[in-house]
């Protein structure tokens, strides 16, 4: 085929993008999700969770999902913190929780083997009482591992996951999970997630700057409206 590689690649991805529009547009329509009225969220340092010795596989305390862990750089938990409050605190009812709170919580009921009903329910009392709120907002990070090359081109792209969980402390019940689980691949690998590719600007991203792509897919979906 007599064509120059620019215009043949622009004109395949201009075939993906027209048909996936196509595919959308015959879809049902979507549920609407069921929206929670708040005065205040406390917002928890995320907690790095890792899996037992010799194992590459983790168990989210609060689903129960499981993921396929990886690295976790130094100061991965506190680049989410950052990351997570940029998008959260311009709302004067998000409260955000200092590290040794969280550290001692995470300790005292011993979070990352998982809560029973009981210690749930004893866990989410701390919360409250400690902070004076109705909801809380719980961050936990399976892995994250940065690339190995440059923003054209890489060794290894980035891996995150993590997952986030809205709790109710009135009754410990679990509201809203949103998680992101990604490495990154090329358009050429996933041809299907042309969004993904667009918004990374066509570059290998950076462990932070995928994280903060994967925030914002995950925050699209977060269930909750301030009391006026």
């Amino acid at each position: 085929m007599d064509c120059k590689a620019p215009r043949c690649w622009s004109a395949v991805l201009c075939t993906i993008v027209f048909f996936l529009c196509f595919s959308c547009a015959g879809g049902q329509k979507a549920v609407e999700p069921q929206v929670f009225d708040y005065d205040s969220i406390a917002v928890l340092p995320f907690q790095t969770v890792r899996p037992p010795t010799g194992q590459n596989v983790v168990r989210s305390p609060f689903s129960g999902a499981t993921y396929l862990t990886g690295k976790i750089t130094e100061g991965a938990s506190v680049n989410m913190d950052q990351l997570l409050r940029e998008r959260l605190e311009s709302d004067p009812g998000m409260i955000f929780v200092g590290s040794e709170l969280g550290r001692r919580l995470w300790r005292e009921f011993d979070i990352g083997s998982g809560l029973d009903k009981e210690s749930l329910a004893g866990f989410s009392k701390e919360i409250a009482e400690s902070t004076g709120t109705d909801f809380a907002l719980l961050g936990h990070l399976y892995a994250f591992e940065d690339k190995k090359g440059t923003a054209y081109a890489v060794e290894f792209p980035a891996y995150v996951a993590f997952d986030l969980t809205l709790l109710r402390l009135a009754d410990s019940s679990v509201l809203w999970r949103g998680s992101f689980v990604r490495r990154q691949k090329d358009l050429s690998r996933n041809i299907f997630d042309v969004g993904e590719f667009v918004k990374a600007g066509g570059r290998w991203l950076t462990a932070s700057q995928f994280a903060a792509l994967g925030l914002d897919q995950v925050m699209e979906d977060f269930p909750i409206r301030k009391l006026r």
